[in-house]
This record gives structure tokens, C-alpha cells and sequence, in this order.
């Protein structure tokens, strides 16, 4: 029991140099720990202030604005694109008004158009007919004939602006004074389809004399070139019947082939002149001036006078607006 003891006493000094021992390393590397976060924590402070450091001084850096050169610089692009905005506005307002986008037909125009920029522009070329008729004719002279012209060319602009025209606009003109009446009312036509056009696009043809084949091309490549042409075919009831129904489709469709070509007749206005119709004045009007109130009669007897020398009835239906100068 005492050699134990002894024993025990003997290990006992033995156990707490070595527990001595053995916390004196522990202690070691909990310094030694503390040291290496020290170390650590002083090279992660200086990469830090490296990091800052490089970061001030960085070129890329050095390149970006400040805030105040972004602030300019994006002022200055909003005004710029203020700028470019109200040019385009400025430009699509100007393309607009000046009609520049109505180079085609003048109906895409006008359909676009105000209501009553479309009625102005009738009313003026309605007193712009007006003063042609006052200019050529005196106040109660043909005035059948004055009525029935000035209402279909009004209504036959009417048509090409709203794109429902169908087909030519063919005038007969006759009468016994359809002389010198007439050719003045050519010349009003003439004048209110080309007010300021140099030259007119006018065809004369003299169907009464000329080969058949030669009076249809020569029409017909009128048309081609020029949609918007004045026909005036002068004499034609001394012409063979044949070549007035040689131009037929002229008459009747709104676009056909002539020689692999298309012929638009939609635009073109046709004028029939004949003296048929003599003595209507005396037959219908008494002798007296003829007026208004005889306009259905000396239509009649004008249509009754070209189905007597045209014998295809079919032709002289085509043949819609009848004139009578009396």
C-alpha cells in the first residue's frame, strides 16, 4: 500500500510536469494562432488599401466620367433627341401640306383630305367654269348646252377624286348653230381640264377622212401616253359609220389592251361633233330663245336625229351626254 502511495506520489509530479508541459504548447499555438489572424488580418488591411489604391488609380478608372460629365452628356442626348424629333415632325408636317405625297392621282389626295378643304377646292373650280362660260358665251346664249356641260365636268372631277370613275366621258355636241357655239364650248373644256398645262393634251381627228385602222392608233396611243386627253373627233357624222364603232371600247370599258398595252379611258373625255339636229331651235323653242325649261326635248330630238344615221343603236346608247346647241 505504500509503494503505491509512493508510486502514486512519485507519478503524481511526473503528471503535472507533463500536464505542465503539455498546455505550455497549447498556449504556444494559441499565440501562435493569435500571431498568424494578426498576420493575416494586417496582409487582408493592406490588400484592401492595394485594392483602394488601385482602384483610384486604375486607367479604366481614369476613363469614366464623373457624375456631373454623365449628367451632361445624357442632357445633351435627350436634346438631341428632342432636336432630331421635331425635325421629323417638322419635315412630316411640311410633306403633308405641300402635297407632296399626292404625286400619284389627285383622288389619293383628296380622299385623305378635310371635308371642307375638298368642298373649297370644288367651289373654286365650279366658279372657275363659271367664268369660263361668262368669258366665251353671253348670258342667255346656248344655255341648255352651258347646264349640261358644266354639270357633267363638275361631276366627272367629282369622279377621278374619289376614284369611281367607270369609264370616258363622251359628249355629243350638235345642233344647227353647233358651229361657232361649239367650238367655243370645246375651247371651255379644253381650258377647265388644263387650266395650266402648255400644251393641252388635246387630240383633234377628222374621222370623216383617213384610213380606219390609222384614226383607232392614233387614239388609242393618245391614251397610252396621255390617260388624262381631250378627244375631239370633228365631223363624225360625215365619217363611215365603221370608224366611229372601230373606237367603241373607248366608249364603254374602263381599261383595255390595244397592241399589248393597257389603254385607261377612265381620265379621257370624248367630243362627238356633228351638225346633226338642225332646226331644233324653231321645232322645240317656237323660233324663240331656247332656255331651261326645253332641255329635255331638244335632248330628245338630238338623240332621235343620231339614231337615224347611226344604225348600231348599241353605239349611240354609249353615247351618254347629248348637247344640243340651240
Amino acid at each position: 500500500t505504500t509503494r503505491s502511495a509512493q508510486d502514486g506520489d512519485d507519478a503524481s509530479p511526473h503528471r503535472s510536469q507533463s500536464g505542465s508541459r503539455s498546455r505550455k504548447p497549447v498556449r504556444r499555438r494559441a499565440a501562435d494562432s493569435g500571431s498568424e489572424d494578426d498576420d493575416e488580418s494586417e496582409e487582408e488591411e493592406v490588400k484592401v488599401k492595394k485594392g483602394s489604391a488601385t482602384k483610384k488609380t486604375s486607367p479604366d478608372e481614369k476613363k469614366k466620367p464623373g457624375k456631373a460629365a454623365q449628367q451632361d452628356s445624357s442632357s445633351g442626348s435627350s436634346w438631341s433627341f428632342t432636336l432630331v424629333a421635331l425635325l421629323l415632325l417638322a419635315l412630316l408636317a411640311w410633306f403633308f401640306l405641300s402635297g407632296s405625297g399626292g404625286a400619284g392621282k389627285k383622288d389619293a389626295k383628296t380622299l385623305n383630305a378635310d371635308p371642307r378643304a375638298v368642298l373649297s377646292l370644288r367651289e373654286k373650280r365650279k366658279e372657275q367654269l363659271g367664268s369660263l362660260m361668262r368669258t366665251n358665251f353671253a348670258e342667255q346664249e346656248v344655255a341648255v348646252a352651258k347646264k349640261i356641260v358644266t354639270d357633267v365636268l363638275l361631276r366627272n372631277e367629282r369622279q377621278l377624286e374619289s376614284g369611281t370613275a367607270e369609264r370616258s366621258t363622251v359628249f355629243h355636241f350638235g345642233g344647227g348653230s353647233a358651229g361657232d357655239s361649239c367650238k367655243r364650248m370645246e375651247k371651255v373644256v379644253e381650258e377647265f381640264m388644263f387650266p395650266r398645262a402648255e400644251p393641252k393634251s388635246t387630240l383633234r381627228v377628222a374621222v370623216h377622212k383617213g384610213e380606219l385602222d390609222g384614226i383607232r392608233n392614233k387614239i388609242y396611243d393618245q391614251l397610252i401616253q396621255t390617260p388624262r386627253s381631250l378627244i375631239i373627233l370633228e365631223r363624225a357624222d360625215e365619217a363611215q359609220e365603221r370608224s366611229l364603232y372601230l373606237i367603241e371600247d373607248a366608249f364603254e370599258n374602263a381599261v383595255f389592251d390595244h397592241g399589248g398595252k393597257g389603254v385607261d379611258c377612265t381620265q379621257a373625255v370624248f367630243i362627238i361633233e356633228t351638225s346633226l339636229g338642225e332646226g331644233m331651235a324653231e321645232t322645240v323653242c317656237g323660233g324663240g330663245a331656247c332656255d331651261l325649261s326645253h332641255k329635255e326635248a331638244l335632248v330628245r330630238q338630238l338623240k332621235q336625229a343620231s339614231q337615224a344615221i347611226w344604225s348600231r343603236q348599241a353605239f349611240v346608247a354609249r353615247i351618254r351626254e347629248v348637247v344640243p346647241f340651240a
